[in-house]
């Protein structure tokens, strides 16, 4: 007798199965996650802390241990905005399962120097991150799958020069 009332509520559940299956639920806050397709990534840098960001540096290097610092941030968005702060201006995620990567690129290949759960990567690097040697680094920020890795979208380059 007990098998019997629970075959009305199994019969119930199986038709709704289908139905939540597909259903979704939007965050209350307003957040969104953008699609790779829609954003895009904007990469910029600067020397120090402080100051306007550039697509370009050409900084002097400095011998015997003294690190000559900068920095760079990058937005995701549609489109992104490279605030001062370096700060989200939107309430967009990224999407699910994703996560920005700062790579440099000197001579072979590139190598992750920083990762980014949300939106916006800020780091302060140095010529150590670049091997202390005289000649032109590339950075660049990918938005990459979590799990496989794969490249979704792909920044601009952002060069440094280091000099004499």
């Amino acid at each position: 007798m007990r098998l019997a009332n629970f075959a009305p509520l199994a019969a119930l559940l199986a038709l709704l199965a289908p139905v939540a299956a597909s259903a979704s639920v939007s965050p209350t806050s307003g957040a969104r996650p953008t699609t790779s397709a829609a954003a895009t990534i904007q990469l910029g840098g600067r020397s120090g802390i402080e100051g306007p960001w550039r697509r370009a540096l050409r900084l002097k290097l400095k011998r015997g241990g003294i690190p000559v610092s900068f920095s760079v941030c990058a937005v995701w968005g549609e489109p992104p905005t490279l605030t001062p702060e370096c700060l989200q201006t939107s309430e967009e995620r990224l999407p699910e399962g994703t996560q920005l990567r700062l790579e440099q690129h000197r001579t072979v290949g590139w190598k992750r120097v920083g990762l980014s759960p949300v939106p916006t990567l800020h780091a302060v690097l140095s010529n150590a991150v670049a091997g202390n040697r005289f000649g032109t680094v590339f950075y660049r920020v990918t938005l990459r799958e979590k799990g496989s890795g794969k490249i979704l979208r792909t920044s601009n380059k952002f060069k440094v020069v280091w000099h004499k």
